[in-house]
């Protein structure tokens, strides 16, 4: 278990698989105004009469769409007559703070890559419980959350620091049931040194009917799997109910074992 665990610490970016795609594809894509999605953006023309679409119902109170404004200036734009429009972090960053304030949590994710690693937890702590964060956004976030913490050596080895996000994260485990977000969390009880907590959501997230191609992929490959025991095989997916009976997440088990999600 413990070699288990030290070797997918590199795997954790694989993990922000099997979201909502509609509920987290970029929010360009799903403003009511016309957008990228519905208008091709091809001149400089076409970006600005978008810009300006944006700002105006921004202005008017749809603070929604700082989302997709933000997502806007993210990005570069090269068109066929060989003029441009170079990405503004600056601008994007204003818009993802205005986003957040209004209660859109899922801003949380591109603004907290503009910060070390230290910050970011706290913007996507903010981003947690926010008005119109959703549980399956909440998950999303919390992911990413421990992702930073797994790939931050300073910030893994701060012992209060994953006794804190165990305490932070563990609830929205509770409440979205996320196998994905079960994965990365009993990596911080493993540093905690829980390794029977740990060990019970390893399983339950790798041998669980609702365990993703992905995720399992990555149950299945890792060379220090015991995939002889109560973990999952190619043959045998199924959630292991004793794995359940054994652990303190008796809620998000019982959902499991039902098929709900």
């Amino acid at each position: 278990m413990k070699a288990l665990l030290l070797s997918t610490f590199l795997l954790t970016s694989n993990l922000l698989f099997a979201i909502d795609t509609k509920e987290l594809s970029n929010p360009i894509n799903n403003t009511n105004v016309q957008t990228k999605k519905q208008r091709s953006i091809n001149s400089i023309k076409d970006y600005k009469e978008l810009e300006s679409l944006l700002k105006s119902t921004i202005n008017y109170g749809r603070t929604a769409d700082a989302l997709p404004l933000a997502s806007l200036y993210m990005q570069t734009y090269n068109f066929k007559d060989g003029s441009s429009v170079k990405a503004n972090f600056n601008k994007a960053n204003e818009y993802l703070q205005i986003a957040l304030s209004a209660g859109y949590g899922f801003a949380s994710y591109n603004l907290a890559k503009f910060y070390d690693n230290n910050q970011a937890l706290i913007i996507l702590e903010d981003g947690f419980y926010k008005r119109y964060t959703s549980i399956k956004i909440r998950a999303f976030l919390a992911i990413r959350y421990i992702e930073i913490i797994l790939n931050d050596a300073s910030l893994y080895n701060n012992t209060q620091l994953i006794k804190i996000a165990i305490k932070k994260i563990s609830p929205i485990f509770e409440e979205s049931n996320n196998l994905n977000l079960g994965f990365e969390l009993a990596h911080l009880y493993f540093i905690n040194k829980e390794y029977k907590i740990a060990d019970s959501l390893i399983n339950y997230s790798c041998n669980n009917k609702r365990t993703s191609p992905q995720l399992l992929e990555i149950c299945m490959n890792d060379s220090n799997l015991n995939k002889g025991g109560a973990y999952a095989t190619k043959d045998d997916t199924t959630i292991n109910k004793k794995a359940c009976t054994d652990s303190i997440y008796t809620s998000a088990c019982a959902k499991g074992v039902n098929g709900n999600n």
